[in-house]
């Protein structure tokens, strides 16, 4: 194995030595890949020792999914060629399980209609229903830019001058029928072919096209909720990003090498000031009327930083804001009842103590003096009374509290909706690693988790890893379904912010071991921060959302959290 990707293509191994596929002969006919000694690679790859251990994978798993959708991708790309010859296909963003895409003819946007896309999609029926082979190959660099750029994948070939030049060939995944090929990179192992891939749906998604996967676990496509205001936000960061030639990660390494890393910095900064003023000036000129501020937004979206920023911009109007924590209001552990599993779900909605919550805000809002609880997290009980804090919302005051149930309404049932703003948080940057991958809000969310994680809290890669997969099933159950409720959204996306992580992460990540379950994980995150210029964490100024997970921010003074970043 070499150091190009977690599991890279390899060229058909030698007759004498054993497959993937030779050693799962006997496995069900739905397995698309195998996990071999903790890594996902192809059926095709071979194993290098006969103690490895070997476990299939299908497309119901969740690394069955990453390989499932990719090759969806691909096949796509080959359906298209078939009917459409001189367009091409551009992956946008990802919503829900399915990614927006763009079509484009000659290097520019085209705008297609449900007809088109109809069409398209009995394409790509016909192209599973011939079950063409899905081969890895490994491409001369030089030749694989050439082939990315005649094929209109600009992009791609653009990422090819980021690689190593000692790195002489580029692993791709291609579908040749004889008479049509296309090619992709292969940034994970690929189904064996187009048969594999099923379960899919192509719709008509504003101009251009939504394609969608089954989600882990499922046996059909989950009915699309269409999330308008998320995918208008991505959207304006998107034409922002082509803008100021901050939309790739070439772009990011142009600006680094060109020595403009200071003005990227403060461009983007600039980007989040506009949007802060904007929600405060919307509330100032509301502010006979509305009264409780609600943040909301997935696990390390920046909600407290934003929380205490918009405190501050809130001052300046001459307003008087109040922060309340959610997390003061969970209920004692012995109230709770535990899963199956005997585990405390501390992200259900019921974990706290809504009627205490909802009292406090109306006493408040009342103009009278509220107790407001405190709870101590390590031993998962509130405080003493004797230690509450006595709060009054001052003439002119507003209140503002985060977490990751605000935009439900059950959270603040008891108050009237004419009171609340309700403001969505997440850092929706969909910057591009080449024309078929985005860098989505997921992986982002998930790097800024992992180095808070270990600055503040002392805990590794690997346990960070490990408790992700938890962390994302309850923002599907309790965040997700309410976003389209919120009245506005706060992009905390920060176009260069995967350059900073990279110096912290890069360390974390190369200390799991091989035996770890979440080494496959660790080397596929690997993998992406092969292609991210590095930059240093100093050029990033101390208001910045993205100290919250670096250290040395203006808004926090926690015990361990270093005063400086280390890198």
């Amino acid at each position: 194995m070499n150091d190009w990707s977690a599991m890279p293509p390899s060229p058909k191994p030698p007759a004498l030595m054993q497959t993937v596929r030779d050693r799962l002969a006997d496995a069900p006919a739905d397995v698309i890949a195998a996990c071999v000694d903790n890594l996902v690679c192809s059926l095709d790859s071979a194993i290098d020792h006969q103690d490895a251990e070997v476990k299939p994978i299908t497309a119901a798993s969740p690394d069955g999914v990453v390989v499932y959708k990719r090759s969806l991708v691909l096949a796509l790309i080959f359906a298209l060629k078939r009917c459409q010859p001189d367009m091409t296909l551009l992956v946008e963003f990802a919503m829900g399980e399915g990614y927006a895409c763009k079509l484009r003819k000659d290097g520019e946007i085209v705008e297609v209609d449900s007809g088109f896309v109809s069409n398209l999609s009995e394409s790509l029926g016909t192209v599973i229903a011939e079950d063409l082979a899905i081969e890895s190959v490994l491409v001369p660099i030089r030749e694989a830019q050439e082939w990315f750029q005649q094929a209109g994948q600009t992009y791609t070939a653009e990422l090819l001058n980021t690689i190593n030049r000692g790195k002489t060939k580029v692993p791709c995944m291609m579908i040749d029928d004889g008479t049509t090929k296309v090619m992709t990179m292969a940034h994970d192992p690929p189904v064996p072919s187009t048969g594999s891939l099923k379960l899919y749906e192509v719709s008509h998604y504003s101009t251009g096209l939504l394609l969608r996967y089954p989600a882990a676990g499922a046996t059909e496509i989950i009915p699309f909720v269409d999330r308008s205001m998320i995918a208008e936000e991505y959207r304006k960061r998107i034409r922002w990003g082509e803008a100021q030639g901050l939309g790739s990660v070439m772009e990011l390494t142009n600006e680094i090498r060109e020595g403009r890393t200071c003005n990227m910095v403060q461009l983007t900064e600039a980007l989040h000031d506009a949007q802060l003023v904007n929600i405060a000036q919307r509330v100032f000129d509301n502010a006979a009327t509305v009264k409780l501020l609600l943040i909301a937004g997935p696990s390390s979206s920046g909600k407290t930083t934003f929380a205490k920023r918009l405190e501050v911009q809130l001052k300046t109007l001459g307003l008087k804001p109040v922060v309340i924590s959610v997390d003061s209001y969970y209920k004692h552990h012995k109230d709770l009842v535990p899963m199956p599993n005997g585990q405390i779900d501390w992200e259900d909605i019921n974990a706290l103590n809504l009627d205490q919550l909802n009292d406090s805000i109306l006493t408040l809002l009342d103009g009278k003096e509220a107790l407001i609880p405190e709870y101590d997290m390590k031993t998962s009980t509130p405080v003493p009374e004797s230690q509450w804090e006595k709060v009054t919302l001052p003439r002119g005051g507003c209140i503002i509290m985060e977490g990751i149930h605000c935009l439900n309404p059950d959270l603040t049932a008891k108050v009237d909706a004419s009171m609340k703003l309700r403001i969505a948080i997440s850092p929706l940057s969909p910057l591009r690693l080449d024309d078929n991958t985005v860098i989505g809000c997921t992986k982002l969310r998930l790097m800024r988790r992992m180095v808070r994680d270990y600055l503040t809290r002392g805990r590794s890669a690997q346990m960070t890893l490990s408790q992700w997969p938890s962390v994302v099933r309850g923002e599907s159950c309790w965040i997700y379904p309410h976003q389209e409720e919120a009245d506005c959204v706060m992009n905390s996306g920060n176009v260069y912010e995967l350059c900073v992580l990279k110096g912290f992460a890069e360390l974390l990540l190369q200390a799991i071991p091989p035996s770890s379950e979440q080494y496959n994980l660790a080397q596929q995150l690997l993998h992406m921060f092969k292609f991210v210029p590095v930059m240093g964490a100093g050029a990033v100024p101390p208001q910045s959302l993205l100290r919250e997970f670096i250290g040395g921010s203006w808004y926090y003074d926690h015990a361990g959290w270093p005063k400086h970043a280390p890198y």
